[in-house]
């Protein structure tokens, strides 16, 4: 018996270190507007990301209810698979897939296909909830379907720029995990705060 809760215990240990949530803030204008809940979890040789962000923010005149979920697969330290849909008050937004069919990425944007990528990705937007880009200055866009740069401000802050909608994007860490997130829009900068 007492062998048995040991290994209980080893094994509760054990996928527990597999697997990760994050819960983020969002603020905007001094007003909490919603929320982004990241997770990660490794199984088989895959590592799934999911990502959902909830936001409900006033836009000068309007009301905006955003809804994004992205569901991203890295094998092998590769990007495998990425779903992303965005939701405007209940309408479709936008859409990507992506999926790597053993020689180039597949993509489809808007449910038009694109140009395929023949490069392999190893960092993309989604890995950067989990991991400080340190010594990285590409990171892929599941949203968009592009490579983005980034730039390193100072030590542990980090910079990028969406070029599919100049979306500037900034990233504070603390000990490699990202505890800040600044997303600048043209009408106001939405602040994510790890909780």
């Amino acid at each position: 018996m007492r062998m048995l809760a040991i290994l209980f215990i080893i094994f509760s240990f054990v996928q527990q270190a597999r697997s990760q949530a994050l819960t983020y803030k969002m603020t905007a204008l001094g007003k909490n507007i919603g929320t982004m809940k990241v997770y990660k979890n490794s199984k088989n040789g895959f590592v799934y990301y999911y990502t959902r962000t909830d936001l409900d923010v006033n836009l000068l005149v309007k009301r905006v209810k955003l809804s994004s979920i992205n569901n991203t697969i890295y094998k092998n330290q590769a990007l495998y698979k990425s779903d992303v849909t965005v939701e405007v008050n209940g309408n479709n937004h936008s859409s990507s897939h992506l999926h790597w069919d053993g020689n180039q990425y597949q993509v489809k944007l808007d449910g038009k296909s694109a140009n395929p990528i023949s490069s392999l990705v190893n960092m993309s937007g989604t890995l950067l909830n989990f991991q400080e880009p340190k010594d990285i200055q590409t990171s892929f866009s599941e949203a968009s379907g592009q490579f983005i740069t980034i730039k390193k401000k100072k030590e542990g802050v980090y910079e990028t720029i969406d070029p599919g909608n100049d979306r500037k994007m900034r990233y504070y860490y603390t000990k490699g995990v990202l505890t800040k997130m600044e997303v600048k829009h043209p009408l106001l900068t939405i602040t994510l705060s790890l909780q």
